[in-house]
């Protein structure tokens, strides 16, 4: 189920009887903070889009393979994956206390075309974090 939130694009999962919550990045009890370096980027500007995952835990922070984001379009309330990078699956990473994580995407679809115009969602997940399986949203917008 999607939701739109002060702005910011949230869903709710269930997995089995363990939840998946995802939040908002500026969630003060998040044990992350996911950023991204400009949320309106030209189609003609930047040639990527730059966004960031940071450790807020005292403990480690892992994802499933280094690549753990997709991007969505946003369109009519749907959403569409339109991108998942190729990560190394099954290859766990993690990140420590205070440390950082960044990733690029370069505007293009699985295809390699340059995406139109839109309201795209970075989705970036699952993490697991304080015994907690996670998943982080950031809103773009390409114009």
């Amino acid at each position: 189920m999607w939701k739109t939130v002060g702005g910011v694009v949230v869903a709710l999962a269930w997995f089995g009887a363990a939840m998946a919550s995802s939040a908002q990045s500026n969630d003060i009890n998040a044990p992350v903070v996911l950023t991204v370096e400009s949320p309106v980027v030209k189609q003609s500007g930047p040639s990527v889009v730059r966004f960031t995952l940071k450790s807020k835990t005292s403990g480690l922070v892992m994802f499933n393979n280094p690549a753990p984001w997709k991007i969505l379009r946003l369109l009519n309330d749907q959403t569409e994956v339109i991108f998942s990078p190729i990560g190394l699956q099954g290859i766990p990473s993690t990140l420590g206390s205070g440390k950082s994580e960044s990733w690029t995407w370069n505007k293009r679809n699985d295809q390699g075309k340059l995406v139109p115009t839109g309201e795209y969602l970075i989705k970036l997940g699952p993490i697991y974090a304080n015994g907690f399986e996670s998943f982080y949203f950031k809103q773009i917008a390409i114009t």
